[in-house]
């Protein structure tokens, strides 16, 4: 049986466990025998006269004062010194006692310091207190303070609990062989009794399948430390499991009853929720130690910029080349938001470098250089980041490169960077067949296809910063992964064409039928014998992308779909089409030649993103009657109920209109001179669907007398809402799919007060297509600007000559743009955006403009 001193002692032993440095500055630790005799029952003079025997043996130390308190000799942090150093038992005074505590604790974190720790960037500044947590916790016998590591996800938690135990055997607070067994509890979170099983072990048929004994990772780890990521997903009863581990060294496996098992292990645990919320109190009262690791937003700067070199020289030692990055580079990596902290900066680096790696190794280049355009673009709002950094007036002092070495990086690196002797063997299996194919004569472009394959396979999908939304996540239980992501795809890509957006419970119950339909066509158990043919969607165009979706389908997974299932996915497109509005006019454009008609539908279709308007061409070798034939069936087919407006060039083609409505009778209207902005127009309002007919058609004719009536002298009134939202919206989703770095909703706002003060300046009108031009030359200019890689403009002098006042007031407009972003814009891009009012669809009369001189003046 314990005897009663003994008992005194541990009580004592385990009060003093959370004793931390701020305990010691203010003076405020310690304990009274009032405090053990409510934690221990036993009456306070049997509880003095145990506490004297424990002073006398140099085991506690005594602190005069009222009340008098005691405290352990080994205090959290001073196992290496409180032996040999703190002499005395007895202290007069709590601060005599202090001043001799606090330099030890110190002395203690110093030592910590030099070693494992030094390597952590931030140890003497963001992560100095969390350095001295972690240095305490695995100095405190007999096998270190239970800690628990809290902070965002990516913020280091595992590097830094890696680092714990590189210090601990460092140090020899642990044997130099001791385990560190790592086990992350979100493995298998959905299956409690086998996280149990592989934590603790169980007994031969402690469950279904348990058909031998097996030892779980608490043994494994017996005599080191044992490492629990995410915490949090640890059950309640295995929270409670660990309670008689931590105090007493015990533990069971699953399905023993009588037998106790033994272990001395160290728990670090780490969790990236609120400890108050998802772990058990009684749990957390067994941790003393609870560290918090800072998010990378609340690290410098300077911290921030001594990552990235970090890294960048572990990136140079993984693949054993010198490598340059452009402090554009720096700066992005600098100055971007970090949703995922150090984890994505990392990974970040880490595609970056593999993605210059790619290219060195198809241009066979021995330096790797890592530019712009390698960063990954799901992350980089560009212009974000140049405000951010004139904030911070970060000086790079001239230079535009950065070099690192392989023998640069810390010879700790290893332990730092996980995966890495992977990866450097992965970096030279690719640099061994891209060898291999270059000798045998493999085009460069086959190489580059090959080693960007590799590359994505290696790292994967979700390392390329793909995130799956809370619906997605649930259904790769009935859909697998890469199949749901397929179908999607597909879904998505021909409904987009079409301006169409299904809603996520629409999207995947849809997703679902066609899986189901495509696994009983492939193992042959489809039938369609009980199914009557199903009545097909009224719209022509549901049918259409109906045929598409299924004509993929089919290409891709070698099957053939029963057309059933089209004409039941185009009814199905037809009922849950959650942006379907009312009917709309119908477009037809019908031009005499080969290609005019289609083209100018196509034209204004893919600048709308629409598929909403129709070309028919009447070739030189083909009668008009056969035209006339296909237009009547177009109309029959586009027609929704409003009628069709007829856009046609000339000659007979001007008579179609009265023809058609005799002989479909659906109502029709017509428009001579067509051109492209007309189509635009048209299609542009039709899809609106704000306009009946009859208006529609008053509303061109008057937009094509404003395009033959406009000259530069005429000084119109700019609309601040320059297209109607909806297209606006079309054409802006448009020019974002042809860019990489720049948010192009931002952008717009002020490249459209630089067109406002064009059209201002230059009295030209404002029309549909001049703005859609002009919106995605400059949008491409600007991100060419970014990335220092202007267009060439030839002749320049020469030929600006001739729009020499156009170029002047446009260059004085995109001053504020370039002083908005922080960048420069090239005089022959500029000359570019000069050329476009210039070449627009207005007669110019530079002669209504004041004189060269005095205009110059007017504007500077």
């Amino acid at each position: 049986m314990k005897k009663r001193i003994d008992h005194i002692f541990k009580l004592l032993q385990d009060s003093c466990a959370v004793i931390g440095d701020k305990d010691i500055e203010n003076g405020t630790f310690g304990v009274t025998s009032s405090d053990l005799e409510k934690l221990s029952g036993y009456s306070r003079s049997n509880i003095s006269r145990d506490l004297t025997q424990l002073v006398k043996a140099k085991k506690i130390i005594r602190i005069g004062g009222r009340p008098v308190h005691f405290i352990s000799r080994e205090l959290p942090g001073l196992k290496k010194y409180s032996a040999e150093k703190i002499t005395q038992c007895t202290f007069q005074s709590m601060e005599e006692l202090i001043d001799v505590i606090a330099p030890l604790s110190e002395r203690a974190a110093e030592a910590g310091d030099k070693n494992a720790f030094s390597d952590l960037i931030g140890a003497d500044k963001s992560m100095k207190n969390q350095i001295k947590q972690a240095v305490a916790g695995i100095l405190y016998p007999p096998n270190g303070l239970s800690t628990l590591l809290i902070g965002e996800t990516g913020v280091g938690k595992t590097t830094f609990a890696n680092t714990m135990h590189r210090f601990a055997l460092n140090e020899h607070a642990f044997s130099e062989d001791a385990p560190y067994v790592v086990f992350n509890c979100a493995d298998y979170s959905g299956n409690p009794q086998l996280l149990l099983s592989h934590l603790f072990g169980h007994a031969k048929g402690a469950f279904t399948g348990a058909e031998k004994e097996t030892e779980g990772l608490v043994a494994q780890a017996d005599g080191g430390i044992l490492f629990l990521d995410e915490i949090h997903r640890l059950p309640p009863e295995g929270q409670e499991m660990l309670f008689s581990l931590m105090d007493r060294g015990e533990y069971r496996r699953l399905g023993e009853s009588s037998v106790v098992r033994k272990a001395n292990v160290m728990i670090i645990a780490a969790t990236t929720e609120d400890p108050q919320e998802a772990i058990l109190q009684t749990f957390l009262r067994r941790i003393p130690n609870v560290i918090r690791i800072p998010s990378l937003r609340e690290r410098s700067i300077e911290e921030r910029l001594e990552l990235i070199q970090l890294y960048f020289k572990s990136e140079s030692k993984v693949i054993n080349r010198p490598v340059k990055v452009s402090t554009d580079v720096a700066n992005a990596l600098l100055f971007y938001e970090c949703t995922n902290n150090l984890g994505q900066l990392v990974n970040d680096i880490k595609l970056s470098t593999a993605s210059a790696f790619s290219e060195s190794l198809a241009e066979s280049k021995q330096e790797v250089t890592v530019s712009l355009a390698n960063l990954p673009k799901h992350h980089f709002d560009f212009f974000d980041i140049l405000e951010e950094q004139r904030k911070h007036d970060f000086d790079w002092q001239g230079k535009e490169w950065l070099s690192f070495n392989p023998n640069e990086a810390p010879e700790s690196i290893e332990e730092l960077v996980s995966n890495m002797q992977q990866e450097s063997d992965f970096y030279r299996k690719l640099e061994r067949n891209s060898k291999n194919y270059f000798e045998k004569g493999l085009g460069s472009e086959d190489i580059r296809k090959y080693i960007d394959e590799e590359t994505m396979k290696y790292f994967g999908a979700d390392y390329f910063g793909r995130k799956h939304s809370e619906t997605e996540k649930p259904i790769y239980k009935i859909i697998p992964e890469n199949q749901y992501t397929f179908l999607k795809g597909v879904i998505v890509s021909v409904l987009g064409e079409h301006g169409i957006i299904l809603d996520d419970q629409s999207l995947i119950g849809l997703l679902i039928h066609l899986k189901n339909v495509i696994g009983k066509v492939q193992d042959g158990s489809y039938s369609s014998n009980y199914r009557n043919d199903v009545k097909k969607s009224k719209s022509l165009s549901y049918q259409m992308m109906a045929e598409k979706i299924v004509s993929r389908l089919n290409a891709h997974y070698g099957v053939s779909i029963p057309t059933y299932e089209t004409s039941l996915l185009a009814l199905f497109l037809d009922s849950l089409d959650s942006h379907k509005e009312e009917s709309k006019v119908g477009i037809l454009v019908i031009t005499h030649g080969n290609s005019s008609g289609k083209d100018m539908a196509d034209v204004a279709n893919h600048l709308l993103q629409v598929d909403h308007a129709h070309g028919l061409c009447l070739p030189l070798d083909e009668t008009v009657g056969t035209v006339l034939k296909q237009a009547i069936e177009t109309v029959r087919q586009i027609d929704e109920g409003k009628g069709v407006l007829l856009l046609v060039d000339m000659g007979s083609l001007t008579n179609f209109s009265e023809i058609i409505k005799e002989e479909t009778g659906i109502e029709t209207a017509l428009i001579n001179c067509v051109s492209t902005p007309h189509v635009l127009e048209a299609t542009r309002l039709a899809v609106g669907n704000t306009y009946p007919l009859t208006e529609l058609v008053e509303i061109i004719k008057d937009s094509g007398r404003e395009y033959r009536n406009v000259r530069y002298n005429k000084m119109p009134a700019v609309s601040e809402d320059i297209l109607d939202t909806k297209t606006k919206t079309k054409v802006l989703k448009l020019i974002e799919e042809t860019t990489t770095f720049i948010n192009v909703i931002k952008v717009s706002k002020i490249l459209e007060e630089a067109y406002h003060l064009i059209l201002e300046r230059t009295g030209i009108s404002h029309s549909s297509s001049l703005y859609i031009k002009y919106m995605f030359h400059t949008v491409s200019m600007l991100e060419r600007a970014i990335q220092k890689n202007a267009l060439t403009y030839y002749n320049f002098d020469e030929k600006i000559s001739e729009f020499e006042v156009i170029y002047t007031i446009v260059q004085e407009a995109f001053k504020e743009v370039q002083a908005a972003f922080g960048i420069e814009i090239d005089k022959g891009e500029i000359a570019y955006v000069a050329e476009i009012f210039y070449f627009a669809d207005f007669q110019v009369n530079t002669t209504a403009l004041p004189a060269w001189p005095d205009y110059i003046k007017e504007i500077s």
